[in-house]
C-alpha cells in the first residue's frame, strides 16, 4: 500500500514538474520571440553611401524581425561599426569615423551612427599588361584603353573588380579560352590615402573554329553552313555563335535551334560547332481574310505558304484574290542563293484583272529576280515576259514585252511599324527593246521617299514624293500598267483611283509618261490607339514636262494597332469645282 501511494505521488510530482517546465519554455520562447520597437538612424553621408550602409547594416536589416531579442540587439549594435566601414570601403573611404549610439526613447529603441566617411583613397598608379599583341582585336583593345579608372580616381572596388571580370570575358570571347590574370593586385596604402593597381593578362594560344556537326537532316549540311557568320579557320568568338542560332531562327526552317563550341572537347587550337535541331512542327501555313479600301473595294484573299518545300531550302508561297476592281492569283518560288541569310533567287508569276475609270487590263506575268537584303538595304536584278490585253476608253490593245529590271531601297527608322523617326529612299529602273521579244522600246526611271519625323512628344510629321519619267515615242508604247496615274489612298487623296493623268480626245484618263506625288500630313496622338491627322497632297501624270497639279486637302482619324495603323481620311480635291468630297480607307505602316 506504501509503496502504490509513493508511486502515486512520485508519478503526480513528475507531472507537475514537466507542465511547469513547458509553461518556462512557452514563456522564454515567447519572449524571445517578442518584437520591439527599433529605429535605426544613419547621419553624415548622402548617395550613394548611404544606399550602401543601409543594406549591409544588419541591425537595420533584422528591424522588426521576430527572432532578434534584447541581447541580440546589442550584439547587432556592437558590429554596426564593422557593418559600415565594409560598406564604405568600395567607395575609397577605409577610415571613416564612426560614432554609434543606442538608447531607449520612450519606450523605442534608438540606434544612431554618425559618420564621417574621412580622406578617399586616390589611385595613384595604374597598370593593365597583356602578354601579346591585341593591335589586331579591336574588342579586345578597346576594353584594355577604355579601363574605367585612372590615377586621380578615388578607389571603388566594385568597379575594380567589375573590370577585371570584363578583361578575362572579353579575352574568352575573342577566342583566348585559357585566358586568366597572372597579376590581380590591388594595394592600397593607408599612410598617405592612396592605391595601385596591378593587372596582368595571360592570354594563352587563340583558339579558331573546328569543323561544324550536326546530325539533323531537314536541310543540307551544305546549306546550314552558308548561315554561318563564320568559316571554319577563323578565329573562335562566342558571339558569333549566338548570331549563328539566330540566323538559322530567322531561317524559318526549325522548330527549335541550339549552337554550342565543344570547347572542352577542343582538338589542339580547333573548337568544334555542335548544332541541335527540332524539326518544324507545321510546314504549311494557310490564311484567308476579307477587306476593303476605296481604291480596290470589298476583297476576299487567300494565301498558302510552304516554309520548306525539300532540303535545299526552296519555298513556295501561292496568293489570290477576288475582289471588287482588282483579282489575281500570284505564286513565288523562292530558292536561297551564294548567302541565304541575305540572297535568294525568286521565280514568280501572276496573272491579274484590274479596272479602274475607263480602263480594263489583263496581264500575265512570268519572271525571276536575285534579291538581296538586309535589314535596312535591298536590292534585286529582275527578268520577267508581261503579256498584257487592255482596253483604255475607246481603245483596244495587246503587249508583249521582255523586261529587266533594277530596284533598291534604303530605310532608316527606330521601328517599322510605329515609326517615330525614320526614312526611306527607292529607285528603279526598267525597259524593254522591239529588238528582244518585245512590242515597244522604253526606259522608265522612279524614285520616291518617305520621311517621319517626330518634333514635339505625340506629334508626328510625314511626307513623301514621287517623280517617275518614261523614255518613249508615243504614250500607246506602253500598256496602262507600265503608264504613271496619280489620285488614290496613297497618291493625291480626294481624288479616285487613278483619277488623275494625261485624257484622250473623248476626256477619258488614259495615263501618262511622266508624274510628280507628293504629300504632307501632321499628326497628333489622341490617346494611345487614336490619332488624328490634318493632310495636303499634290500630283499629276502627263504625257508632256508639264505640270498643272491636282491638289487635295483633308482630315484624317488613325487606329494605331500592332500590325501599322487603320486610316479613315475625309478629303476634298479643291482643284476641281464644287470641291467634292471623298472618304479614304487604307491600312499598313510608313514603310
Amino acid at each position: 500500500m506504501f509503496q502504490k501511494q509513493l508511486f502515486h505521488n512520485i508519478s503526480r510530482l513528475s507531472c507537475r514538474t514537466l507542465i511547469a517546465f513547458l509553461l518556462l519554455l512557452f514563456a522564454v520562447q515567447g519572449r524571445a520571440g517578442t518584437t520591439f520597437p527599433l529605429e535605426v538612424t544613419v547621419e553624415g553621408i548622402d548617395s550613394p553611401l548611404y544606399e550602401n550602409v543601409m543594406s549591409r547594416l544588419k541591425i537595420n536589416i533584422h528591424t522588426g524581425s521576430d527572432r532578434v531579442s534584447i541581447k541580440n540587439l546589442f550584439v547587432l549594435h556592437r558590429q554596426a561599426e564593422k557593418d559600415i566601414r565594409s560598406a564604405l570601403a568600395p567607395y575609397g573611404y577605409y577610415s571613416p569615423l564612426i560614432v554609434s549610439d543606442l538608447k531607449q526613447v520612450a519606450g523605442v529603441w534608438q540606434a544612431v551612427y554618425s559618420i564621417s566617411q574621412g580622406v578617399p583613397v586616390i589611385i595613384k598608379e595604374v597598370s593593365v599588361d597583356v602578354s601579346a599583341n591585341v593591335d589586331d582585336i579591336p574588342q579586345l583593345l578597346k576594353v584594355i584603353k577604355e579601363q574605367p579608372f585612372q590615377t586621380g580616381d578615388i578607389l571603388q572596388q566594385d568597379i575594380y573588380e567589375a573590370y577585371k571580370k570584363r578583361l578575362v570575358q572579353t579575352a574568352f570571347e575573342e577566342g583566348f579560352l585559357d585566358a586568366q590574370l597572372s597579376r590581380h593586385n590591388l594595394e592600397i596604402h593607408r599612410g598617405d590615402y592612396s592605391a595601385d593597381i596591378y593587372l596582368t593578362l595571360e592570354l594563352g594560344q587563340r583558339y579558331k573554329f573546328g569543323e561544324l556537326r550536326s546530325e539533323q537532316t531537314v536541310i543540307e549540311h551544305d546549306l546550314l553552313s552558308r548561315y554561318r557568320p563564320f568559316a571554319s579557320g577563323d578565329p573562335y568568338r562566342s558571339a558569333q555563335l549566338f548570331e549563328y542560332q539566330k540566323n538559322l531562327y530567322k531561317a524559318g526552317y526549325f522548330q527549335q535551334v541550339t549552337v554550342r563550341g565543344d570547347i572542352q572537347g577542343a582538338e589542339g587550337d580547333e573548337v568544334a560547332v555542335d548544332v541541335d535541331i527540332q524539326p518544324l512542327e507545321h510546314l504549311n501555313k494557310y490564311t484567308f481574310g476579307v477587306g476593303f479600301a476605296t481604291d480596290t473595294g470589298a476583297r476576299i484573299t487567300g494565301k498558302w505558304e510552304n516554309k520548306l518545300l525539300n532540303t535545299y531550302g526552296h519555298r513556295l508561297k501561292i496568293a489570290t484574290q477576288l475582289g471588287e476592281k482588282e483579282s489575281s492569283i500570284e505564286s513565288y518560288y523562292d530558292i536561297p542563293y551564294k548567302d541565304p541569310r541575305h540572297e535568294k533567287i525568286v521565280l514568280f508569276g501572276s496573272f491579274r484583272d484590274q479596272g479602274w475609270g475607263d480602263t480594263e487590263t489583263n496581264v500575265l506575268t512570268v519572271g525571276s529576280s536575285l534579291v538581296y537584303s538586309t535589314a535596312k538595304f535591298q536590292y534585286s536584278f529582275g527578268l520577267e515576259v508581261r503579256e498584257e490585253d487592255f482596253t483604255v476608253g475607246s481603245t483596244d490593245g495587246a503587249s508583249s514585252l521582255l523586261v529587266p529590271s533594277l530596284r533598291g531601297s534604303y530605310v532608316i527608322a527606330d521601328n517599322l511599324i510605329k515609326t517615330l523617326n525614320g526614312i526611306q529612299v527607292s529607285g528603279s529602273v526598267r525597259g524593254a527593246t522591239e529588238s528582244l521579244y518585245s512590242d515597244s522600246t522604253f526606259v522608265q526611271f522612279t524614285a520616291s521617299s518617305k520621311m517621319v519625323l517626330s518634333p514635339l512628344k505625340d506629334w508626328r510629321v510625314l511626307g513623301h514624293g514621287l517623280i517617275g519619267v518614261t523614255l518613249a515615242n508615243e504614250l500607246d508604247d506602253l500598256p496602262p500598267t507600265l503608264r504613271f496615274y496619280a489620285g488614290g489612298d496613297n497618291s493625291v487623296r480626294g481624288y479616285g483611283y487613278k483619277e488623275i493623268g494625261a485624257e484622250d480626245e473623248n476626256g477619258d484618263v488614259v495615263g501618262g509618261r511622266y508624274t510628280i506625288v507628293g504629300s504632307i500630313e501632321l499628326e497628333k496622338n489622341i490617346s494611345e490607339y487614336f490619332a488624328g491627322a490634318v493632310f495636303w497632297d499634290f500630283g499629276n501624270a502627263t504625257d508632256e514636262i508639264e505640270f498643272d497639279f491636282s491638289h487635295g486637302v483633308g482630315v484624317g482619324g488613325r487606329l494605331n494597332l500592332p500590325f501599322g495603323q487603320v486610316k479613315v481620311d475625309v478629303s476634298t480635291a479643291v482643284s476641281e469645282s464644287g470641291f467634292p468630297v471623298r472618304l479614304h480607307l487604307s491600312v499598313g505602316g510608313e514603310f
